[in-house]
């Protein structure tokens, strides 16, 4: 195999790894803005937050 092609498969896994990191790293992302929200929202209505709740239990 040309050794330009070797680079180019190690790229394209390096690459397709990073992806995956950072898609994985957007999914967290979102999930914490989504219980940020909610804690928010949970605050304006004078309730628990959620991660008290969670410490509680």
């Amino acid at each position: 195999m040309p050794r330009h092609t070797k680079i180019g498969l190690l790229t394209a896994c390096a690459t397709k790894g990073f992806a995956e990191e950072v898609e994985a790293q957007h999914t967290a992302l979102a999930h914490q803005g989504c219980d940020l929200m909610r804690d928010l929202e949970s605050v304006i209505r004078g309730q628990d937050l959620s991660w008290e709740l969670e410490t509680l239990s």
